[in-house]
């Protein structure tokens, strides 16, 4: 029953009316049983990958699946702790299979590294544990392991670089930017692809869907002075010049002005365009 509510949640608040089409003239599913299997299998991949550019650590996940089955094996005093642990551990494979049902839940993705916190913090925990449960002689043998690991992962934590691979990210990171030395909260409206990454900042945002099916009352409420200023942060290919999928005005868009433009990677670049105020005065 508990996986057919993340389904009975899609059909609740998801409507596929407003949702702009994107892969292969179809609305993405939200949740699928073929990306549990695929996401799944990714994560394993990545935590077991034993090079230093994802953000996840091999031995960290190995040592916790050692420390798990350690701790649970033990008999004596610690039932309790047993117990724990069992339902613990059933409550994040949970958690976790609820994610890799989700289409964003892809570990592969930059920006779904967020949902790996929890698993990356009870490996931490699991390992701390059975570092208090092994006698002094193992103690002092994983000291040294984790010295290692500090040594090696810290950088890969600093650099980054798995993050900074998502063009999203490198691409909020500059609109911020310019939206915060030249725009001022109040009275903006923000009009991108991904609106929620600009309402947590206190920026009014809608994504282009919305604009371009409500355009005039927008329109409108520019005119009555009750929305300032209208930015559009618009995505385009290198290659074609075009804009990306959810990028896109109808054919009747507003008139805008250029206020600047930022190649983000091979692949996109971003072009940050204004109202044109002044066109408001004719037909619109």
């Amino acid at each position: 029953m508990l996986f057919l509510l993340p389904r009975f949640f899609h059909l609740l608040l998801f409507d596929d009316s407003v949702t702009p089409v994107a892969y292969n003239g179809k609305v993405p599913r939200m949740f699928g049983w073929d990306y549990f299997s695929a996401y799944a299998r990714n994560f394993l991949e990545l935590s077991l990958d034993p090079g230093f550019y994802y953000p996840y650590a091999p031995p960290l996940a190995v040592l916790a699946v050692v420390g798990l089955g350690y701790l649970l094996a033990r008999r004596g005093e610690e039932r309790g702790e047993r117990r724990f642990l069992a339902v613990a551990a059933v409550a994040v494979a949970i958690l976790y299979a609820s994610i890799f049902y989700y289409r964003g839940g892809n570990a592969k993705w930059p920006l779904a590294t967020r949902y790996f916190v929890v698993a990356a913090a009870c490996e931490s925990l699991l390992v701390l544990r059975l570092f208090l449960a092994l006698p002094p002689r193992g103690r002092r043998a994983l000291l040294p392991l984790a010295a290692l690991a500090a040594l090696f992962y810290l950088p890969v934590a600093i650099r980054m670089p798995f993050a900074l691979a998502d063009d999203s990210i490198l691409k909020l990171r500059y609109v911020h930017r310019w939206l915060h030395a030249h725009a001022e909260k109040s009275g903006i409206l923000v009009v991108a692809d991904f609106p929620g990454r600009y309402t947590y900042d206190d920026y009014g945002a809608v994504s282009f869907a919305f604009f371009n099916a409500n355009q005039r009352g927008i329109l409108d409420r520019v005119r009555s002075h009750q929305i300032r200023d209208l930015i559009f942060v618009e995505e385009l290919g290198v290659k074609s010049g075009k804009a990306t999928a959810f990028s896109r005005f109808t054919a009747d868009g507003p008139r805008r002005s250029l206020v600047d433009q930022q190649k983000i990677s091979n692949d996109i670049f971003v072009r940050l365009t204004r109202l044109d105020q002044k066109a408001l005065a004719g037909p619109q």
